[in-house]
C-alpha cells in the first residue's frame, strides 16, 4: 500500500494513480524521466551522451491534456513479484519501461522518453535492469534505483 505524508502526500499519492489509471487504459504522458512509486520525479538528461537524472521534484502532470502517448507494448516478463513491460508510444521514436507490482499492479517505477526509440525487450542481471532499443543500444538501470544511472 502507498504511503505519502502531508498536502504533498496526498497530491503525489493521486498523481501516481492517475498514472496506473493512465497505463491500464493505453497510454503514458510523454515527459522525459522516470516516476517511482514514492511519487518523485527524476528528468533525464543527455550529457555526452550519457544518460543522467536531474534532482528529484514531485511528479506533476496534467492528466486532462493531450500530453499522452498511446503505447504499444512489445516485452513482457515476470520478475520477482513485478511485471515489466518495455514498448514504443504513438510518435515513433518514444521509449517506454514500467514495472509494476504483479498482484496489486501498484506502480514500481516508470521511465518514459521520446529520445530513446521503442524499447525492444528488457533482462535482469543480478540487480540491474538491461534495457534495449530497435537500434541495439542498451541502456542500464539499476531495478530498485533507476534514477542512479
Amino acid at each position: 500500500m502507498k504511503t505519502f505524508n502531508g498536502f504533498w502526500g496526498v497530491i503525489m499519492s493521486n498523481m501516481i494513480e492517475l498514472l496506473e489509471q493512465s497505463w491500464e487504459k493505453g497510454r503514458l504522458p510523454i515527459m522525459q524521466g522516470i516516476v517511482k512509486k514514492d511519487g518523485l520525479y527524476y528528468e533525464i538528461k543527455y550529457e555526452e551522451n550519457r544518460m543522467k537524472t536531474a534532482n528529484p521534484i514531485p511528479f506533476s502532470f496534467d492528466f486532462t491534456g493531450d500530453d499522452f502517448s498511446e503505447i504499444d507494448s512489445f516485452f513482457k516478463t515476470t520478475i520477482n513479484n513485478y511485471t515489466l513491460y518495455c514498448g514504443e508510444g504513438s510518435w515513433g521514436g518514444d521509449g517506454f519501461i514500467y514495472i509494476e507490482d504483479t498482484k496489486t499492479k501498484q506502480l514500481l517505477w516508470c521511465l518514459f522518453d521520446d529520445r530513446i526509440n521503442p524499447i525492444m525487450k528488457c533482462s535482469i542481471s543480478k540487480d540491474k535492469l538491461i534495457a534495449e532499443n530497435n537500434n541495439s543500444i542498451q541502456y542500464i538501470f539499476d531495478f530498485q534505483n533507476p534514477e542512479k544511472l
